[in-house]
């Protein structure tokens, strides 16, 4: 059987799964899995034998993709299900560009170029060969008074419609015999309305794999082709980091007279002065690690190593004046949880903080060696922690912390409606709270075969 005809089938087959799917009332999840993974098994094969090997870039981005996917069906949480979808439909287009289909086309995922290159370069894919599905389909049916009676009965549809509007309108009778029909029950016309939208679905399902198969070339997509990123002065970033050094070294004394040493002045408490210009720092320790990684990769090198020594220098101590202002953002963060407990907004600001010291860590080793690739090494480090975050469960843990909080020192208020609002991650957790103080049972989450996760079905069976 034709190739193209079978991967055509089976994506309208998804596209068909992806319109029964979202058009339930509860979020997909299980369906979300099912479809990421029969999709890239489809890919594979319609690559063939030679044409999908995969390189430790693409499989990774795949695999990736793949866990992310996973990750909605052991948990339930609802903060990061968008985007999670969002990352998921990335990934699985980056692991399906990264592979060998791509055609030779000149992007390297090693350069930060890649993230304004790779959009253009997949949507051109999905959009430009959106057609071929179409005619992959009609590939197999050649007869044209078939698709000239199809056509006809297409426009008869509209034309129909209205006809039997006005007959039913003008005759009560024949009204009542035309409601009665089987077409136009709520299941046939549901029935219909998915056939319809799995389409488009099945179009686009399609072109990625077929533009990627045919090996379409970068034309006229920004920064596609490489280039040897261009160079600036160093004087120029010695004096802005020299500034910078000496801004930051006032700002640490005062780190070290106050906020470490808890002498605080004596009109704030520790959960104000925690809370008070946490966001401003953690925006200052992002500027500083542009700033280092900047002065690193795109300073002219001079006949004297000594002035590169000392952009280097400088770097080093910017980079640790930077770990002190993180430590001083984190140091906050933790007296104002201690107090007041976790939230997911604090939850995801300690995660992001944990992503900046790494690439704090990184970006320091390129500055002892200027010829390490920091921004592949910060790519994959930030990949795998947004998959730990998933993976970690972070409404339990949540849930989890402020309840031994709670039950280790009753004074401390926990808020079991909030909790509860989360996800049914925090269902066992709660129900500890319940088992000691009393209140309203913890909520539970109706779930069907596609939104079926691993938590819901605990929660449900008790």
């Amino acid at each position: 059987m034709d190739r193209d005809f079978t991967m055509a089938s089976a994506a309208y087959a998804l596209g068909f799964m992806l319109a029964v799917m979202f058009s339930q009332p509860a979020a997909p999840r299980l369906g979300v899995f099912l479809i990421c993974l029969c999709w890239a098994a489809l890919f594979i094969w319609y690559q063939g034998k030679g044409r999908a090997e995969f390189g430790r870039a693409g499989m990774a981005a795949m695999a990736a993709a793949l866990t992310l996917a996973l990750s909605l069906v052991l948990n339930a949480n609802r903060s990061l299900y968008l985007p999670n979808l969002m990352a998921i439909a990335m990934l699985m287009g980056a692991g399906a560009g990264l592979s060998r289909g791509m055609g030779g086309a000149a992007l390297s995922w090693r350069r930060p170029r890649v993230l304004i290159a790779a959009p253009f370069y997949m949507i051109g894919l999905l959009f430009v060969n959106a057609d071929k599905f179409f005619r992959a389909i009609g590939s197999r049916i050649r007869n044209k008074i078939f698709w000239k009676a199809a056509l006809g009965l297409a426009l008869s549809l509209p034309a129909a419609g209205v006809v039997l509007a006005l007959l039913s309108s003008a005759d009560s009778q024949f009204g009542s015999m035309v409601k009665g029909l089987m077409f136009f029950s709520p299941a046939v016309e549901l029935a219909l309305e998915r056939l319809f939208w799995a389409v488009p679905a099945a179009a686009l399902f399609y072109s990625l794999p077929y533009g990627l198969k045919r090996g379409r070339e970068l034309k006229n997509v920004p920064l596609a082709h490489e280039r040897s990123p261009g160079k600036s002065d160093g004087v120029i970033a010695a004096s802005l980091l020299g500034v910078m050094c000496v801004i930051y070294t006032a700002f640490v004394y005062v780190q070290f007279a106050y906020l470490f040493s808890r002498a605080l002045p004596s009109d704030m408490t520790y959960a104000e002065y925690a809370r008070g210009g946490f966001f401003e720092l953690a925006f200052v320790t992002f500027l500083n690690l542009c700033l280092a990684l900047g002065a690193v990769t795109f300073t002219k090198s001079r006949a004297d190593g000594g002035f590169q020594r000392t952009i280097r220098a400088l770097c080093g101590v910017l980079l640790a004046f930077t770990l002190v202002i993180l430590a001083s953002a984190v140091y906050r963060m933790f007296m104002y949880v201690d107090i007041y407990g976790l939230t997911v907004l604090r939850f995801l600001v300690l995660w992001g903080e944990l992503v900046m010291l790494v690439c704090i860590l990184l970006t320091g080793l390129k500055t002892i060696k200027p010829e390490f690739k920091a921004f592949p090494a910060m790519a994959c480090v930030t990949l795998a922690l947004y998959l730990a975050l998933n993976l970690c469960n972070m409404d339990a843990l949540i849930a989890r912390y402020n309840v031994n909080l709670h039950l280790s020192d009753d004074t401390r208020m926990i808020d079991t409606e909030y909790l509860s609002r989360l996800s049914p991650d925090t269902y066992f957790a709660l129900e500890r709270t319940r088992a000691v103080t009393g209140g309203p049972a913890p909520r539970r989450e109706a779930y069907n075969l596609w939104s079926w996760n691993l938590t819901s079905w605990r929660v449900d069976k008790g």
